[in-house]
C-alpha cells in the first residue's frame, strides 16, 4: 500500500495537504532520513517539503535526485524512487514528528501528484535503501513457505461482545451463499451502556512462520451507506480504521440484494514470529443517516503469495467444496440436506445457551419418560371430539419431509399425541408447493402429513392460496395475490385440493398467511381487493367440495393489526379495514390472528370484534393459527390459558415443533430440538391439554397480591377427572402492575376446596401446605378440585380492569417468527 494525494490544486480551498509521522528513536545520535516517494524532478508528480515539528526550518525538497532505480508494480507503476532527505541530530531519545507538505500542482493539469511508499530513518551512514524490501520491511523478513495460507472462519469468534451471531445456514444448493454456509451478524442499534467502544469480534490466527502476509477480509463493504465500517487490531497494536477502503472482489452471497459480501485487502503485515496472533474487529460508527451498526463477516485470510487474490464462497481453504460431481438429483438433494444440518448444529448449542432452556441430556431423558408414561389416545378419542382447540405449526417441510428420516418423525408424532396435540398446521396445501405446472399437482408430501395426523387421530390446519410467482402480482415473490387472467387455473387448483383431501382428516382452512403485513405476506401489487376474489373463489370451492362441512374456513392469519400502526402504508388495521370494505366478511366463517397472548397484545382480539361489531356483522370466533413463547418454557401455560379463556379463542396453533434457525435467528420455541429430542416445552404443552381440554371458563380470580388463576369446568359431566381445574401463576417481578410494585415470585394462596391433586407446568406433583395453602410460582400450576375455590369470581373484563398496567418489561411472547428482540435473540 502507499499514500496518495492526486488533486486538483483548486480542491484544496488553499488548505495545505500534509500528512505527518511519528519516529520513536530510541538513541540519542545522527540520524539519515530516507524517502521512497515520487520523484522530484519529473513534471508528472509534484514537489513537497518536509519539517521536524520539534524544529522550525522547512526543507524543500524541490528538484532533489533520487538515488537507485524506480520500483513499483508492472511497467507503467513504478512511481517509486528513493530520496536522501538529510540528516539530523537527536540530542535525546524520544517521540519526534515529521510532516510532509505537497507543494504545487502540475503544470498541465494543476494536480497535486503525490505518492508516499515508506521513510527511513538510519543511523547507518553506508545504509542505501533500494526497491521495496529495505531492512526491515516486509520483505526483509523470512519468507513463509510457498502457498503458506490462514483461513479463518468468522462465524463464531473465539471472543465477542454480542454473544452468538452466527448466521445459518446462508448456502444454497447451488453453492451460493457464504463460506462454510455461516457468516458472522453485527445489526444492533448504538448501545454506549453496553457497548460504549462499538460491537466487536476477535480471532485467533495460528501464524505458521515468519513473514509478511497478505491480509483479505470478506465482509460487507466499508465504503458505502448501507453497511457499517470498521477498524481491525493485531494483538497490542494500534487499530487500522477501514473506513472508506474498497473491495477487490465482485459481490457474492445471494442473488441481489443478498449479495452482501466482498473480498477487501487490508494490509500486508509482518509477523516476526510464528504462533498464535489476536486479530479483532470493531464496528462503532452506525450507518449513516441511523443508530444501527451492521457489519456482516465471512472469513479472514492471510496469505504469503502477493500476487493471490480471493473471489467468491470457495478460495482454497473453505470449508464448503461443494455438492459432488456426478451425484443424482436425490444423492444432491440428501447431500445438501446432511450439509446443512451440520453447519446449523456447529452453532445450535451455543445458541441454546444464552437462552433459558434447560437443554441437556437429563432434561431429554426427564421428558421422555414423563411423555411415553402418558397413554396414547386412540385415533377416535380425538377425532370424536366436538372442539378440537390444541394445535402445533412446523410440521411441514423442511421439518418432516417425506422420505426423510421418517422413524424420527414417527417417534416425535407419538410424543405429539401423548402430549394431546389435537390438529396440524401445514402450509403444504399452497398452491406453489403442490406445483407450478397446470393441473400437475404432487400431493406425495400433503399426503404423508395426513397420514401422520390420521395414525394419531389428529386432524390438519390447511393454509392455502400463494400461487406459484409467474401467476402472482409479486415481481417474482410468490407471497402475493394470483394475477386476475390466471383464475381459472386458480379455480383448478383449488377443486383439485379439494376433491384430494377428505373431510374428515380437515381441522379448518385458512386463505393466506399473515397478509396484513402486506410488505412480507401480500407483496408487489396485490391488494386487499384481490384477496377478496380469492376469498369468494376458496368460499366457493369448499362449497361444492363439502356440501355439510362443519370446519371453518379462516381469513387473514392477521399479524400488523395488533396494533395501531402502519396506517399511512396502508398495511395491519388499514388493509383489514380495506378487505371488509370488500366484501370479505361474507365469504369467512371465522377469522385467525397471531401472537395474541403477551399483554401488549391484549388488545388485538377487541379491536378486531370491535370493528366487525361497528360494521353491524354478526359475530364469529376467532382463531390464534400461529402463538409462539420465547421465555420460560412453563410460560406455554399461560399462552394458552390467556389465548383460550381470556382472548375467548376457539383454538390456538402452537409455533414451532420443531426449533429451527431463519435468517441467522435461532427460533427456539420448538417442542423439539434440531435432532427431534423432545425439550421442556413438551411437558408445559401436555400439562396445558390436561389442565384445559374439554374445559369452559367459570370465571376468573386474583385472591391473592399478584396472582393471575383461571378457574374451569368441564364441559360435560361425560369427560373424566376432577369437576374443575384451576391454573395460576404469580405474576414475574417484571411485570408491570397488577396490585403492587412488590411483584413476588411466590404467593401462599389459600381458599381451596376439596383438592385432589396439583400439578406443576413440568408435570410434577405439588404438595399442600398443612394450614391448607398452596406456594404459588411464577410458572403455573394446575390444581384440580371437585368444589370451586372460595374466591370471588371475576369475568375477564372485571380482571384485566384491575390491571394496573398493560406493559410487559422483558415479555417476549409477542415475536415474530424470524424478528429479534432488543437484546438480539
Amino acid at each position: 500500500m502507499f499514500l496518495k494525494n492526486e488533486r486538483p490544486e483548486s480542491s484544496t480551498g488553499g488548505t495545505i495537504r500534509f500528512a505527518e509521522y511519528e519516529f520513536h528513536v530510541k538513541k540519542s545520535g545522527s540520524y539519515r532520513l530516507w524517502i521512497a516517494s515520487t520523484p522530484l524532478v519529473t513534471g508528472w508528480a509534484s514537489t513537497y517539503s518536509i519539517r521536524w515539528n520539534d524544529q522550525a526550518d522547512k526543507i524543500d525538497m524541490s528538484g532533489r535526485k533520487y538515488q537507485g532505480v524506480p520500483y513499483g508494480r508492472g511497467k507503467n507503476e513504478q512511481f517509486f524512487f528513493w530520496h536522501d532527505a538529510g540528516k539530523r541530530d537527536f540530542a535525546a531519545p524520544g517521540v519526534y514528528t515529521l510532516r510532509i507538505e505537497a507543494g504545487k500542482g502540475r503544470s498541465a493539469d494543476s494536480k497535486v501528484v503525490v505518492f508516499l511508499d515508506a521513510l527511513v530513518l538510519t543511523s547507518d551512514e553506508n545504509y542505501r535503501p533500494a526497491g521495496n524490501h529495505p531492512a526491515f520491511s516486509p520483505g526483509a523478513l523470512p519468507n513463509a513457505p510457498k502457498g503458506t495460507m490462514v483461513w479463518r472462519e468468522t462465524e463464531l469468534p473465539d471472543e465477542s461482545n454480542i454473544g452468538v451471531r452466527a448466521n445459518v445456514p446462508f448456502l444454497n444448493e447451488k453453492g451460493q451463499g457464504a463460506s462454510g454456509g455461516m457468516y458472522f451478524s453485527i445489526d444492533r442499534k448504538v448501545d454506549p451502556e453496553a457497548a460504549p467502544d462499538g460491537y466487536y469480534a476477535q480471532y485467533e490466527l495460528n501464524v505458521p512462520a515468519p513473514g509478511a502476509y497478505h491480509v483479505w477480509i470478506a465482509a460487507t463493504p466499508f465504503h458505502v451507506g448501507w453497511a457499517s465500517p470498521c477498524s481491525i487490531r493485531w494483538d497490542d497494536e494500534l487499530p487500522i480504521d477501514l473506513v472508506g477502503r474498497r473491495p477487490y472482489s465482485p459481490a457474492y452471497g445471494f442473488p441481489h440484494p443478498r449479495a452482501y459480501f466482498f473480498w477487501t485487502k487490508v494490509g500486508v503485515k509482518e509477523f516476526r514470529s510464528a504462533g498464535v496472533h489476536t486479530f479483532r474487529i470493531t464496528a462503532s460508527r452506525p450507518r449513516p443517516g441511523t443508530d444501527n451498526i451492521r457489519l456482516f463477516l465471512d472469513a479472514i485470510v492471510l496469505t504469503a503469495d502477493p500476487a493471490w487474490a480471493p473471489r467468491g464462497n470457495r478460495p482454497p481453504g473453505s470449508p464448503w467444496k461443494g455438492i459432488p460431481n456426478g451425484a443424482s438429483p436425490e444423492e444432491r438433494k440428501t447431500f445438501f440436506r446432511e450439509m446443512i444440518h451440520d453447519i446449523q448444529m456447529r452453532t445450535y448449542p451455543a445458541k441454546l445457551a444464552e437462552t433459558n432452556e434447560e437443554w441437556n441430556p437429563e432434561t431429554t431423558a426427564e421428558v421422555l419418560r414423563k411423555m411415553k408414561s402418558r397413554p396414547l389416545p386412540a385415533p377416535s378419542a380425538i377425532r370424536s371430539r366436538k372442539r378440537m382447540r390444541f394445535g402445533v405449526h412446523g410440521i411441514e417441510k423442511p421439518f418432516v419431509e417425506v422420505g426423510v428420516d421418517e422413524e424420527r418423525t414417527a417417534a416425535a408424532l407419538e410424543l405429539l399425541a401423548r402430549a394431546g396435540v389435537e390438529f396440524l398446521r401445514t402450509a403444504e396445501p399452497c398452491w406453489h408447493r403442490l406445483g407450478v405446472e397446470p393441473g400437475k399437482f404432487d400431493f406425495r408430501q400433503l399426503d404423508y402429513e395426513i397420514s401422520l395426523a390420521g395414525k394419531h387421530g389428529m386432524k390438519l390446519m390447511l393454509t392455502t392460496g400463494f400461487a406459484p410467482a409467474r401467476y402472482g402480482r409479486g415481481h417474482g415473490n410468490k407471497l402475493a395475490a394470483c394475477k386476475p387472467e390466471y383464475y381459472p387455473l386458480y379455480r383448478d387448483y383449488l377443486r383439485k385440493l379439494f376433491d384430494h383431501v377428505p373431510e374428515d382428516v380437515i381441522h379448518s382452512v385458512e386463505l393466506g398467511n399473515e397478509v396484513d403485513a402486506s410488505h412480507v405476506w401480500w407483496v408487489g401489487d396485490s391488494t386487499p381487493e384481490d384477496y377478496v376474489e380469492e376469498a369468494k373463489m376458496t368460499r366457493f370451492a369448499l362449497d361444492r367440495a363439502y356440501p355439510n362441512r362443519k370446519f371453518p374456513f379462516l381469513g387473514f392469519g392477521a399479524t400488523w393489526a395488533s396494533l395501531e400502526r402502519d396506517r399511512a402504508e396502508g398495511r395491519g388495521r388499514a388493509w383489514i379495514e380495506r378487505a371488509f370494505d370488500a366484501g370479505v366478511d361474507e365469504c369467512f366463517d371465522a377469522y385467525s390472528l397471531h401472537y395474541t397472548w403477551s399483554v401488549p397484545k391484549w388488545g388485538f382480539a377487541d379491536w378486531m370484534r370491535d370493528e366487525r361489531a361497528r360494521r353491524g356483522f354478526s359475530s364469529k370466533q376467532l382463531h390464534n393459527s400461529e402463538e409462539s413463547c420465547y421465555g420460560h418454557p412453563g410460560d406455554l401455560m399461560k399462552l394458552f390459558a390467556r389465548d383460550l379463556f381470556l382472548q375467548n379463542m376457539e383454538s390456538v396453533t402452537y409455533f414451532l415443533a420443531r426449533d429451527f434457525q431463519e435468517a441467522g435467528n435461532l427460533l427456539y420455541s420448538g417442542l423439539f430440538d434440531l435432532n427431534w429430542q423432545p425439550k421442556l416445552r413438551l411437558l408445559a404443552y401436555a400439562a396445558s391439554t390436561d389442565a384445559m381440554r374439554g374445559r369452559k371458563l367459570v370465571g376468573m380470580a386474583d385472591p391473592a397480591l399478584g396472582l393471575e388463576a383461571y378457574i374451569l369446568e368441564k364441559e360435560s359431566e361425560e369427560a373424566d377427572g376432577p369437576r374443575y381445574t384451576i391454573v395460576c401463576w404469580a405474576l414475574d417481578r417484571v411485570e408491570q402492575g397488577m396490585h403492587s410494585a412488590q411483584k413476588p415470585h411466590r404467593i401462599s394462596v389459600f381458599g381451596w376446596r376439596a383438592v385432589s391433586k396439583v400439578v406443576s407446568w413440568r408435570l410434577d406433583p405439588v404438595a399442600l401446605n398443612p394450614d391448607g395453602s398452596i406456594i404459588i410460582p411464577n410458572e403455573p400450576l394446575a390444581v384440580y378440585a371437585d368444589e370451586l375455590p372460595d374466591w370471588k369470581l371475576l369475568t375477564p373484563e372485571e380482571w384485566r380492569a384491575r390491571k394496573a398496567a398493560a406493559v410487559v418489561q422483558g415479555q417476549d411472547a409477542g415475536i415474530l417468527p424470524g424478528q429479534t428482540l432488543p437484546d438480539g435473540r
